[in-house]
């Protein structure tokens, strides 16, 4: 394959993927706006509610781009920071030069790091609704639905991480099968060489099934979680403006 031929088919696999993305998106959110419509006592047909989300599929795919990205400078900023408080403790506790300073600098350092990676994982939480605000309101753009998303939750932290919690909790079995069905398939009999690709694929079609099982269970609790902090925070009915 010439060079032409390979850049043209990363091109062409690289936009397949992208819009893919942005299809599943907009479908998610077609769920969620579903969902809130139920809950607000505004039902509204699947054909109508598509209509409205449908033709904003880039704006839902901008929505997606500016949380990966927001979940990576999080994810960095905290890699750093938790890198520092631990480096520090040690280096403290050894320079020291005393085993109980020692003990007592590690065991701090310790709670420090369980304390951060606390605010790290609520900050996280803060980006889990960026596009309801865009399936409810068609007014406003990726960027507005990031912002509204991460100021409504700001006083509900608590509530979505306990939310959250117990859907993992309901979503633990499925996943445990899915897990101890991989291993079966990667165990050493059948990992070699000449086998490995049925393995894989299988393992990413019951991957993705289950992934299609879950999602409309966890776009309606999305969709529960924001109509809840909407109604604790202006009442529903009212459109939260962002700041």
């Amino acid at each position: 394959m010439t060079p032409l031929l390979s850049s043209l088919f990363v091109l062409i696999a690289l936009g397949t993927a992208i819009y893919a993305s942005a299809r599943f998106q907009a479908n998610a959110a077609l769920l969620s706006r579903l969902s809130y419509q139920e809950l607000v006592g505004q039902p509204e047909p699947v054909a109508r509610a598509r209509r409205h989300t449908h033709p904003r599929l880039w704006a839902f795919w901008r929505v997606g781009f500016l949380t990966f990205c927001g979940y990576v400078l999080i994810y960095l900023v905290g890699t750093f920071c938790a890198s520092v408080i631990w480096i520090s403790g040690f280096l403290l506790g050894g320079v020291l030069q005393n085993p109980v300073i020692f003990a007592v600098i590690i065991l701090l350092t310790l709670v420090l790091l369980a304390i951060y990676i606390i605010l790290l994982l609520r900050r996280f939480i803060r980006l889990l609704l960026t596009e309801l605000p865009l399936a409810i309101d068609s007014s406003l753009s990726a960027f507005q639905s990031v912002k509204q998303s991460w100021i409504l939750s700001k006083e509900g932290e608590s509530r979505i991480l306990l939310t959250l919690l117990l859907a993992l909790l309901v979503s633990l079995p499925l996943y445990s099968l899915s897990f101890i069905f991989s291993s079966l398939l990667m165990s050493d009999e059948t990992a070699d060489a000449s086998s490995f690709g049925l393995p894989s694929l299988v393992i990413w079609l019951i991957s993705t099934a289950i992934s299609t099982v879950l999602l409309p269970w966890w776009q309606v609790l999305k969709a529960v979680t924001y109509a809840d902090l909407q109604n604790r925070r202006e009442g529903l009915g009212l459109r939260l403006r962002g700041r």
